[in-house]
């Protein structure tokens, strides 16, 4: 496996981060909202981001 550098390393980092907040904000919003089509849709954006913080997570192990 390639060896990450310091640069990626810290972008990496900026991007999980980003993902971590969208991931906390969207159920913030699902767990505050009261219309259920607007839950539905915050739930979904939550798990969406947090698929990706996965993905990225991944890519650094």
């Amino acid at each position: 496996m390639k060896k990450i550098t310091e640069k990626e390393l810290s972008a990496y980092n900026e991007l999980l981060t980003q993902e971590k907040a969208a991931v906390d904000k969207f159920n913030y919003y699902a767990q505050n909202c009261k219309d259920p089509n607007l839950k539905k849709l915050c739930k979904e954006a939550a798990n969406r981001h947090q698929e990706h913080f996965n993905i990225i997570f991944a890519q650094i192990n």
